[in-house]
């Protein structure tokens, strides 16, 4: 059956149209940088500005057509070692002028032909390379950055967001393996916010210790229980992994677990918090107490992991997430006078 090349675009088009959008930028960005120089009044600024200028002529110069052109060639042959046959719309031994391709695939080629062809891209490091060494992090940005250029240029080009590069996306959700890559970043936000939203528990402290001064001699008039145990039970299985079939059920299940945790988190630290500021006040009021004649006793000592818990407490009121925010609206008070409580607390 003999194909319909009807409005199909051969990939030397899309090398000349790269060409031509490369040459334009350039051009636009010598235009710009000449306005800046001719209203620059500083001598040195005006110097370092002529200067680049001279650089970007003489990049200007030297972009020949010949030699972008065996440069679109080289990187359309990198990047389609990185897909499956026939996803990168080239075949091996194939002529520029005879690789015929539709618009959505044109689309899609000129996008990482051009990208992949600025020296320092993320799609020019991922040619080269590979992502890997960028970590789940890179390769979101990656994929994210690719697929914004390609709706971005189907819309100026009004060629249409069209099923084919919705399905060519998903084979580079796969290459790049964006969507686990995707959950991990969010986890790891997760427990970044998990770590922030702590700061009001964030202490170690031997709680049930009380301990004595006599003279030299420091003593324990209770041990101390030893370290706060873990919530979590030994026996953890709330959602029943063993069943579990694929990798993306176990992040899932990570990621439940972590907004539990992050619930549970939130509200023990609204609790802390809102102790630390009722206590806090209630020292100011002794303190308002004293006077010039008589000081009243003060039945604790210094002790360096109380003062950390007081500090972490004024980390989290700066902190001021919406659980800051409401504790300040339900007690009728600033942060300012929040903090003049929590700096009043024992040590």
């Amino acid at each position: 059956m003999k194909r319909d090349t009807q409005g199909m675009i051969s990939r030397r088009q899309v090398h000349e149209a790269i060409f031509e959008c490369e040459l334009r930028e350039l051009e636009n960005t010598i235009d710009n940088l000449q306005e800046k120089i001719k209203k620059e009044s500083s001598k040195n600024a005006k110097k370092k500005m002529s200067e680049d200028l001279a650089a970007l002529e003489n990049e200007h110069e030297n972009l020949k057509k010949a030699s972008r052109f065996k440069e679109y060639k080289r990187k359309a042959e990198k990047l389609a070692e990185r897909f499956p046959d026939g996803a990168f719309f080239i075949q091996e031994g194939k002529n520029v002028n005879d690789t015929l391709l539709t618009k959505e695939q044109a689309i899609v080629y000129a996008v990482l032909i051009g990208l992949a062809s600025k020296h320092g891209s993320w799609v020019n490091v991922w040619c080269n390379s590979g992502i890997e060494c960028y970590g789940s992090r890179g390769i979101v940005e990656l994929y994210e950055y690719i697929k914004e250029n390609i709706y971005m240029n189907a819309g100026i080009t009004e060629w249409g967001v069209y099923p084919f590069i919705d399905q060519w996306l998903q084979v580079l959700d796969v290459e790049l393996d964006y969507t686990m890559s995707k959950r991990v970043c969010i986890i790891i936000d997760k427990l970044e916010l998990m770590r922030t939203e702590g700061l009001g528990i964030n202490h170690q402290i031997n709680y049930g210790s009380i301990i004595c001064q006599d003279g030299a001699d420091t003593y324990y008039a209770r041990k101390p229980y030893g370290p706060v145990p873990s919530a979590v039970p030994k026996k953890v299985d709330p959602f029943d992994y063993e069943k579990f079939a694929t990798i993306e059920q176990f992040f899932s299940g990570m990621e439940v677990l972590a907004d539990r945790y992050l619930e549970s988190i939130k509200c023990k630290s609204r609790d802390m918090l809102k102790w630390g500021i009722e206590t806090g006040c209630v020292m100011c009021d002794i303190l308002d107490m004293e006077n010039d004649d008589e000081e009243l006793p003060r039945d604790f000592d210094i002790m360096p992991e109380y003062q950390q818990r007081n500090k972490n407490l004024i980390k989290y009121l700066n902190y001021n997430s919406e659980t800051v925010k409401a504790i300040l609206k339900d007690k009728n008070i600033t942060k300012e006078q929040a903090k003049e409580y929590l700096e009043k607390l024992p040590s």
